[in-house]
């Protein structure tokens, strides 16, 4: 199921691109009708019990749905309304909190954290704000003993302070702004020094400074014991690839890190006000400190703002961006400055999908309002032998197959390993810009994005893969060889 939210022209632009073919422009039907094909391939592929998804303009929301179920026993089905667990995506909701207090000058971000707790151990004496929310403070990430001794999903901690043991003894990991690292307690510690700044419960600021006057009224802490209304149920996949419940844990440890619930209705409202002039929310002040990167690294995809990924994704275009997993979760918010797009999904299945970030890169694909769609060549249709070499080295041989669809368009299918031929990964959408061929696998794990070079002699020689693996993408690339049918 799925609504507009915002009135916007459908109508199909045309212009002539040869004496046979036309070349047609971006409509918002077509955008969602993509979308719909690939988040019902994503789920059926990944298993996931539910999906929501949205895409918003600065100036309006575009674009949600729902897919599946919030409730697999009960049958009830999933719709952009629901609550999800949001995990880390609340690192971003208190960034910009941060942001507010940090505008105001009710904060300073370059001072030491002691002038808010000055009761913190020696070690913290170098360690401020803004390397809190940066990951770059030495503050240490969860160890396997928080859960399997301490078992701190299970337990409640009145206050931020209460939680603060729980790591604030540990030697910092490295000497605070030398390095990344990140980490989910420095949030926690950041939570209890904006209460200080802000004078007033870490939980009562966030209402009143972010989610009241964005109206965001169905983001909310998630207290397992309260009575929360229109909560998706939480599953995961279990060790024998079947879905399953999974209970919903007590975040009071990690409020400003993991403990938020939402609905993709206010993700994408909130996500808009990051792209609106300063002075709508934040100030140019706020703003630029959320995106300003605090490091940097040689090599690593996603230098940090405050809380927020500054990025570039798959397709090059700037992405700034966070991304949520834990038990029965996964989440994802991302911001395209150039395009003036915000994409948002959620999934009510903690490990899948994996790799959350494609799939929204994806969608950013086909609401692009700058791409352009031809009829792709019958000569281009078929089965496909393909070589994936990085570098001079061959690492994966298998197939692809094209096939037309209705209205002309184009799908198939992709088999990742030529010794598995029954092992068929759906392509539900093949897009071409009468250049280009872009297709777009759905796995377990995410999406792999296949992109041909342009025909040669009717059929497809050359191009590349593009995946998510460990923390970012891998690119190999491909040789396409045509496999001629047999003539009976």
């Amino acid at each position: 199921m799925f609504r507009y939210l915002c009135a916007l022209s459908a109508l199909l632009l045309f212009t002539t691109m040869s004496a046979q073919d036309s070349i047609q422009y971006y409509s918002l039907e077509r955008a969602i009708n993509l979308s719909n094909r690939l988040l019902e391939a994503v789920r059926t592929t990944s298993k996931v019990a539910g999906i929501t998804a949205g895409v918003a303009k600065p100036e309006c929301i575009l674009w949600e749905a729902g897919y599946g179920y919030a409730d697999v026993e009960k049958r009830i089905l999933m719709d952009p309304s629901k609550k999800f667990r949001i995990a880390s995506l609340s690192k971003i909701l208190t960034a910009a909190g941060l942001a507010r207090l940090y505008q105001e000058d009710r904060i300073d971000l370059d001072t030491t954290i002691m002038k808010y707790l000055p009761d913190l151990p020696p070690a913290f004496a170098g360690v401020t704000a803004r390397q809190l929310a940066g990951h770059t403070s030495g503050v240490r990430h969860y160890i396997d003993s928080d859960f399997k001794t301490s078992l701190i999903d299970f337990k409640n901690y009145p206050t931020i302070r209460d939680a603060l043991p729980i790591f604030i003894r540990d030697p910092l990991a490295f000497a605070p702004g030398t390095q990344f690292q990140y980490s989910t307690f420095g949030f926690t510690l950041l939570s209890a020094v904006m209460e200080v700044a802000g004078g007033q419960n870490f939980l009562t600021m966030m209402q009143k400074e972010v989610f009241t006057p964005l109206g965001m009224f169905n983001t909310i802490p998630n207290h397992p014991d309260s009575n929360i209304t229109n909560m998706t149920l939480t599953y995961q996949i279990n060790k024998k690839g079947n879905l399953e419940p999974v209970k919903n844990s007590r975040p009071s440890y990690k409020w400003a890190g993991g403990g938020y619930l939402s609905n993709v209705t206010d993700l994408l409202n909130f996500g808009r006000v990051h792209l609106r002039p300063p002075a709508v929310f934040f100030t140019d002040k706020g703003q630029k400190a959320l995106f300003t990167p605090t490091v940097s690294l040689s090599g690593n995809w996603n230098p940090a703002g405050l809380g927020w990924f500054l990025s570039k994704d798959i397709r090059g275009r700037r992405h700034d961006f966070h991304s949520g997993s834990q038990t029965g979760a996964r989440a994802m918010l991302a911001l395209y400055p150039e395009q003036n797009l915000i994409v948002s999904m959620l999934s009510n299945t903690g490990n899948t999908p994996v790799h959350i970030e494609t799939v929204t890169m994806a969608i950013a694909d086909y609401f692009d309002d700058k791409q352009a769609f031809a009829m792709l060549p019958d000569s281009v249709l078929g089965d496909y032998h393909f070589e994936a070499c990085e570098g001079s080295e061959a690492v994966q041989e298998g197939f692809i197959h094209f096939e037309r669809i209705e209205k002309g368009e184009v799908a198939g299918h992709f088999t990742p390993d030529k010794g598995k031929p029954k092992t068929r990964l759906p392509m539900p959408i093949v897009l071409f810009d009468g250049v280009q061929v872009r297709a777009y696998v759905t796995t377990p794990d995410g999406i792999i994005f296949v992109d041909a070079d342009p025909p040669v002699d009717g059929h497809l020689k050359y191009g590349k893969m593009t995946f998510f693996q460990g923390g970012g993408p891998r690119t190999l690339t491909l040789t396409l060889k045509r496999i001629v049918p047999a003539v009976p």
